[in-house]
């Protein structure tokens, strides 16, 4: 798997926690989609080294805990999808960090505290 850009898993009826070392998988260039399942319990960190990510969809699970700082490393993402979970705290990141964000997905979890002030001025 040396060449794999996408990796998409979504809609299935997996179950259980993910691996915590999917950054091993850094040759992936393009995609992970692990949507619309059942895996549960925290987002691994090192999901942030794939730093050549664009698009990360791990909505609608049941992951828990707070947002890893170290997804903040994916600066390439142009696509965001963490709704539909049960991600608790602030989201870490400066909205700066995605300057090719276009689709920013949160709802559907607990996170708390203010969105940015950055936030306008993508949604303008």
């Amino acid at each position: 798997m040396r060449a794999l850009k996408y990796l998409i898993i979504g809609d299935n009826k997996f179950t259980g926690t993910l691996s915590p070392q999917p950054g091993n998988l850094k040759v992936l260039r393009d995609t992970l989609w692990i949507c619309n399942n059942q895996f549960r319990g925290t987002l691994p960190s090192s999901i942030g080294k794939l730093t050549a990510l664009l698009q990360l969809c791990v909505s609608d699970n049941q992951f828990t805990g707070t947002f890893p700082s170290s997804l903040c490393n994916l600066t390439k993402l142009d696509d965001l999808y963490l709704n539909g979970n049960e991600f608790t705290g602030r989201f870490p990141c400066e909205m700066e960090t995605f300057t090719k964000l276009e689709i920013f997905c949160l709802h559907d979890n607990l996170f708390m505290g203010s969105l940015p002030l950055e936030m306008g001025e993508y949604c303008l």
